[in-house]
């Protein structure tokens, strides 16, 4: 692993690409990158900053809170669809459980009702007369 690492490194160094490293998930991604091109990008970012007036940093900022914002409200837009699919799935499971056990029910009422019927023809009697 540490050879392979130090192969990407090379390789960067050669090229002066930028390298992405992530879990299969893609949850909490790396960039590896020549330290001076991290040194440049960080202190344009920092003396672009210093360089706004206020009402510029007041808008920045506005606009930053802004997408933040927007960026929870997708998370918990998708959380909540999540969560109303398996609110759906569950209702769905139990309505099939409830008609399953409804037509077993139902079977069994079929069954009761036959089995009345038949004990009901039992007890009949007819009477005829006898002849002499």
């Amino acid at each position: 692993m540490e050879a392979n690492l130090k192969r990407i490194i090379k390789l960067i160094q050669k090229t002066g690409d930028k390298l992405i490293i992530a879990d299969s998930n893609f949850e909490l991604p790396y960039v590896i990158m020549p330290f001076v091109d991290y040194e440049k990008m960080m202190t344009r970012a920092s003396s672009a900053i210093s360089e706004l007036s206020e009402s510029e940093l007041l808008d920045k900022i506005n606009r930053d809170i802004a997408s933040w914002k927007i960026n929870k409200e997708e998370d918990f837009c998708a959380e909540a669809e999540d969560d109303e699919e398996e609110v759906w799935q569950n209702d769905l499971a139990e309505k099939m459980k409830d008609g399953a056990s409804t037509t077993e029910e139902k079977k069994e009422e079929k069954k009761e009702v036959e089995k009345a019927k038949d004990e009901s023809k039992e007890d009949l009697y007819y009477f005829e007369p006898l002849e002499s």
